[in-house]
């Protein structure tokens, strides 16, 4: 309210198994999207995204008690791959990466290039997987294709860059 921006209540229930103070970003994920819970519900989706984080990390540091910076709650909000430059906390230069899994090489592009990556043998592709008839085959790219982003997401975003990449890709 005191930035001008109505509020109100809503109706959630919520559960998770993230463990409490897990480093995944799990706290500035949930504050990001009760954020635009609020955006959407009470402001017509006016607020900024950048504005939204800056609201979810004053409310972690002044409600839960947490003197965090603004990374975590900005990567949350803004989403996808983005360079984020802090050098005027106040007014953050964020810039999106080009960046495709399309274009990223395969796991199998290459003798060995598997391995890499240690994939566990059950994941790796199979003779019965070469079977597979056409639609099959684009079901399984489908699925092989959102465990990539969820695992690259894993990898450099923790819990947030997963809950953006599937429910907002």
């Amino acid at each position: 309210r005191k930035n001008g921006y109505r509020v109100g209540g809503f109706d959630a229930l919520t559960t998770s198994n993230v463990l409490k103070g897990s480093g995944l970003s799990s706290s500035a994920a949930f504050e990001v999207m009760v954020g635009n819970i609020l955006n959407y519900l009470y402001n017509d989706g006016k607020i900024s995204n950048v504005e939204i984080a800056k609201i979810a990390q004053y409310a972690e540091n002044a409600y839960f008690g947490k003197p965090c910076g603004l990374m975590d709650q900005m990567a949350c909000a803004v989403g996808g791959f983005v360079y984020i430059d802090f050098a005027d906390p106040k007014n953050p230069v964020i810039e999106p990466i080009d960046f495709s899994l399309d274009e990223a090489p395969a796991e199998n592009a290459e003798e060995g290039s598997a391995e890499e990556f240690d994939i566990p043998d059950e994941l790796r592709e199979t003779d019965e997987d070469k079977e597979l008839d056409a639609e099959e085959k684009k079901k399984s790219a489908f699925f092989d294709k959102i465990f990539n982003w969820v695992s690259l997401a894993l990898l450099l975003g923790g819990v947030a860059a997963v809950v953006y990449l599937v429910f907002f890709r």
